[in-house]
């Protein structure tokens, strides 16, 4: 039986097969509106054969939510309604698909593509096994954020993008640290950065296999734009007098100054117009580091003042952008009630409000070091949002990752969102794991023992040597070189 990621809520195998060679035509609904999808799915197709196999897009009036793919010109179906996401019937005459909204049909492709054998020389052909899968996800958001470094490639950036949507993951967080540049102010990247049409391409790529992009920008803490440990500031090192937008030692945004405001504004406009429709902005506002305090000669408490900004800032993205805005959640957190190892804000004089926290804001817990039994800031956060706007963000180990993404399943939230940081750099295979975890009804206990999670990441890797092929040593694999200088 063939293995298919992440694993399909059902599959049933047949005896038979639909074999084929160099050319099939695949027929979807003239009124499908994913024009990417339409335009990449015969690259894909062709990728996936070898080179050796052509399909033919053909735009059918009426069809509706169904779609075939077949040997013959002329089409002949019997369209079915499903309750998953996708259906595939792969009979010996061709494959039908049923999909109940557009995705459904993207996912059900990319799954097909799976199923492909490889090209048998002998024959010159192809085979798909003749099945029954029906599909849907586990989780409404099921999402990666992935951080674009200065030095790193977006050939890189583009083969993560490609290997979450193959995964079908739902949404992409793309977080620029001073390596993309910016009309509204130009030091907030560093010199010889990646210019935004670079990465509107990938963006593109990753909406016509079904992704959802987020943009996203620190609006207070990591300011800097630079990992800590760096000592780097992608504004102050290359222009000092910009020092007054930022409180003392500026890591942090001073978001008492209109100035503050008004840049991050136009930064949002900006990243909008290159991310095009979408429903989410993430805000960041994490890890503030303000030992003055901005509004301790004003009155309020620095918790009234960083609220007032929350809400503000809420306020102009839903008027003016109309998105919905996402925040990390350890600012909530007092580390008294919240201890090792809870990720928790530090901030002695500083914890937001949920008491005056608009209801329109989607908060993200991020939770790094605690495994399933730790429910304690889930429950927290649920006690003042619902669970249609709470979202879990694990990082690295399997144990933990699964932990929350079960967490999320069990009280019914809207997702999770899996971040990478640096180390997937080093490892594509948690950022899959997560992926393929958050799809599934239920986790595959397997994938925690080391052999069947090393052939995991082998196919992931044939993945990716499919959906971005390479020209050269260089552009081969997931990484440019096979030892990496990377402080970790």
């Amino acid at each position: 039986m063939i293995k298919i990621y992440p694993n399909p809520c059902s599959y049933e195998e047949f005896d038979d097969e639909f074999i084929f060679s160099n050319k099939l035509f695949l027929f979807i609904d003239k009124e499908f509106s994913n024009s990417g999808f339409k335009k990449l799915s015969a690259e894909l197709w062709r990728n996936f054969t070898s080179g050796k196999c052509e399909l033919e897009l053909r735009e059918i009036s009426g069809l509706g939510k169904f779609a075939v793919i077949s040997k013959d010109e002329e089409l002949t179906y019997n369209e079915n309604k499903t309750d998953y996401e996708y259906e595939i019937e792969c009979q010996k005459n061709g494959i039908y698909i049923n999909y109940s909204k557009e995705t459904g049909l993207i996912h059900g492709f990319l799954t097909i593509l799976q199923m492909l054998s490889p090209y048998r020389r002998k024959t010159g052909d192809f085979s798909i096994r003749n099945c029954h899968i029906k599909d849907k996800p586990g989780l409404i958001m099921r999402g990666i954020h992935l951080c674009i470094f200065k030095g790193i490639s977006l050939l890189f950036v583009k083969k993560c993008v490609a290997l979450c949507a193959f995964l079908k993951v739902s949404h992409i967080i793309l977080e620029s640290w001073g390596a993309v540049r910016f009309d509204s102010m130009k030091e907030l990247s560093w010199p010889d950065s990646h210019d935004k049409d670079e990465l509107k391409e990938i963006i593109e790529f990753g909406k016509s296999l079904g992704v959802e992009f987020i943009p996203f920008f620190n609006h207070a803490g990591h300011a800097t734009q630079s990992r800590h440990k760096t000592g780097k500031h992608v504004v102050l090192d290359q222009a000092p007098e910009y020092e007054e937008l930022f409180l003392p030692g500026g890591w942090t945004w001073n978001v008492d100054n209109e100035e503050v405001i008004e840049l991050h504004r136009s930064v949002r406009k900006e990243l909008c117009e290159l991310f095009g429709k979408g429903e989410f902005f993430h805000i960041g506002c994490d890890e503030i580091v303000d030992e003055n305090g901005i509004w301790k000669n004003t009155g309020i408490s620095e918790s009234e003042g960083y609220t007032r900004f929350l809400n503000r800032t809420a306020s102009d993205i839903k008027e003016n952008l109309g998105r919905k805005t996402m925040i990390w959640g350890d600012m909530f957190l007092d580390n008294k009630d919240f201890p090792y190892p809870y990720c928790a804000n530090t901030n002695k004089s500083l914890t937001y409000d949920p008491d005056n926290l608009t209801k329109d804001m989607y908060i993200v817990d991020w939770q790094y070091n605690i495994t399933e039994e730790k429910e304690d800031s889930v429950k927290y956060f649920l006690e003042f949002t619902d669970p249609s706007k709470l979202i879990l963000a694990p990082w690295r180990d399997r144990n933990k990752i699964s932990g929350r993404i079960n967490l999320a399943k069990k009280y019914n939230l809207f997702g999770v969102i899996g971040t990478t940081w640096n180390s997937v750099l080093f490892d594509i295979n948690d950022m899959r794991y997560t992926a393929c975890a958050m799809w599934e009804d239920e986790i595959d206990k397997n994938e925690l023992m080391y052999s069947y999670a090393c052939h995991s990441k082998t196919m992931a890797m044939q993945f990716i040597r499919k959906l971005v092929p390479a020209t050269s040593y260089e552009t081969a694999g997931f990484t440019e070189d096979e030892i990496l200088n990377v402080i970790i």
